[in-house]
């Protein structure tokens, strides 16, 4: 509902769905359009490079800590004006958690 909100405003829109029909590329779209595979491609390339990510000894990301950081740079780079983006629960592990520079956790 709120996308089509901003869609009737005229926003550019980013729009994240964590449960899929089985293709990836619905997850991350602009504009109701899906990620083409050669953004998936380049993004997943350049998220495996980054080494602040993949520090040796430490666990790897989770998929949605991959899909998120894919996400928002993907949207970045579209420069979207907003972003609806399917969250979690909340649990320990939900990868739209955040901890600010006091600790505190949000959604």
């Amino acid at each position: 509902m709120l996308e089509s909100i901003y869609r009737a405003a005229g926003f550019a829109r980013g729009i994240v769905y964590f449960a899929s029909s089985g293709h990836f590329a619905e997850r991350i779209q602009v504009n109701r359009q899906c990620i083409a595979p050669e953004d998936v491609a380049r993004l997943v390339e350049e998220l495996r490079a980054a080494p602040v990510f993949f520090r040796r000894g430490e666990a790897c990301p989770t998929f949605f800590e991959a899909v998120t950081v894919m996400a928002l740079k993907y949207f970045t780079e579209q420069r979207c004006d907003l972003v609806v983006w399917e969250t979690g629960l909340g649990g320990r592990l939900d990868a739209t958690k955040y901890c600010n520079s006091s600790g505190q956790h949000h959604h």
